[in-house]
């Protein structure tokens, strides 16, 4: 059954989110590094990345502000 993930960075690793595209079936884990990203079960068919694409010394970005 073909998975489809979306990982944020942590303090720890990677929280991943995976959902079964088949059966909706939902799991949540939290991988050490991005190996364990695209080889750990559930393995996914397709990964999103939540990366930020610089951050500010203060205050909010912009995007955010807007969003």
């Amino acid at each position: 059954m073909p998975w489809i993930a979306g990982v944020d960075g942590c303090k720890k690793g990677w929280f991943r989110a995976s959902r079964s595209t088949d059966t909706g079936e939902l799991r949540f884990d939290l991988v050490v590094d991005t190996h364990e990203l695209v080889s750990t079960f559930p393995t996914p068919k397709v990964l999103a990345l939540d990366i930020p694409i610089g951050l500010p010394e203060r205050g909010a970005r912009e995007c955010d502000r807007r969003a």
